[in-house]
């Protein structure tokens, strides 16, 4: 039992240093010159609906809806 605490403490702890070091480039502000080249460079970048540049209505056809039913 305690070595499976053991393991599930050493992956969360790989998987959040890992999580910060992708995350990086990000939260900095100028990129790091010593980055590694297998570790992404660039910032996130966001999609249109996190950026909010997407607006959407959508409308039900009645006629249409009865003659399909």
């Amino acid at each position: 039992m305690e070595k499976s605490l053991n393991w599930r403490g050493a992956i969360i702890a790989i998987s959040l240093v890992l999580a910060i070091v992708f995350l990086t480039p990000t939260l900095s502000k100028k990129p790091v010159p010593w980055w590694p080249t297998w570790i992404p460079n660039e910032k996130s970048h966001l999609g249109l609906d996190l950026r909010g540049g997407m607006h959407l209505i959508l409308e039900v056809q009645l006629d249409k809806a009865v003659e399909g039913s």
